[in-house]
């Protein structure tokens, strides 16, 4: 019973995730951009250019990975905006960098935009003749199956001795599940704790709300802060937390699991 259980919900996870990767992607691959072909297109730097320039680099992306049978990204327009300030911010100061000179990395831009990831990958390209077709891009991107979203910023200096800037932001995006899906993950935690207990001769476990409700916080402070701790990251120790939602207690103890699924 319990083995089915977790099956049947390891199923409907999968399926889920596979879904909206699919309908996501292809809403994106359905919009049309203008074919420029020609160098000096780039040299009027307009809204338009920038968007064409960024746009026809993300569908060839999607088309080698589509080639090689891998999902085709999706397109972040969060992402994009930490993309376009990173191009603007090497054109400006003159660096050539993953890193900002302040000591910023990718993944700590991407942080401070409320972007929640699981990994990054960061490919950054400079030249006075760069287009979107002369980009040789990365082996590692177009291969790498876990990868979900994309966010592409191109920037033009006159001013800088390499004229042309475009950073390339990926990233592998947490899927929130629904939350029919959230409660049958929870009853069955609470149904396999309980099956546990009674083999040993132990009451079963009545369900709370109230203690489901800090837990979920505490899971979601988790999530978007990017730790595995009993300790918030407000500092709040389990009792705290289990306080501050109402309860009184004599004792209180917490079992903080990571599973990953969907890449």
């Amino acid at each position: 019973m319990r083995k089915w259980l977790a099956l049947m919900l390891l199923c409907i996870i999968l399926a889920g995730c596979s879904r909206q990767h699919d309908e996501d992607a292809l809403d994106i691959m359905n919009h049309e951009y203008t074919d420029y072909s020609s160098n000096e297109f780039y040299n009027d730097y307009s809204d338009e250019v920038y968007v064409n320039f960024e746009q026809r680099v993300f569908i060839r992306i999607n088309n080698e990975r589509i080639a090689q049978g891998l999902e085709p990204l999706m397109w972040n327009d969060a992402l994009a905006d930490v993309a376009r300030g990173h191009s603007s911010n090497m054109a400006q100061m003159s660096f050539f960098d993953f890193n900002c000179p302040s000591g910023l990395s990718p993944s700590d831009r991407i942080t401070n935009a409320n972007i929640p990831w699981r990994r990054t990958h960061t490919f950054i390209v400079r030249g006075n003749q760069l287009t979107p077709e002369s980009i040789s891009l990365d082996e590692d991107v177009l291969s790498d199956e876990f990868l979900t979203h994309v966010g592409i910023g191109f920037y033009h200096s006159a001013e800088s001795r390499y004229e042309r800037y475009i950073t390339l932001e990926f990233i592998s995006m947490p899927v929130r599940p629904s939350d029919e899906m959230i409660a049958m993950w929870e009853y069955l935690v609470l149904h396999l704790t309980n099956d546990y207990r009674a083999s040993h001769g132990l009451l079963p476990l009545d369900w709370d709300g109230t203690l489901a409700h800090a837990a979920r916080l505490h899971s979601a402070d988790m999530a978007y802060n990017n730790f595995m701790d009993h300790e918030g990251s407000d500092g709040s120790s389990v009792g705290e937390r289990v306080t501050r939602v109402g309860w009184t207690w004599q004792t209180v103890k917490e079992k903080g699991v990571f599973l990953k699924t969907c890449g």
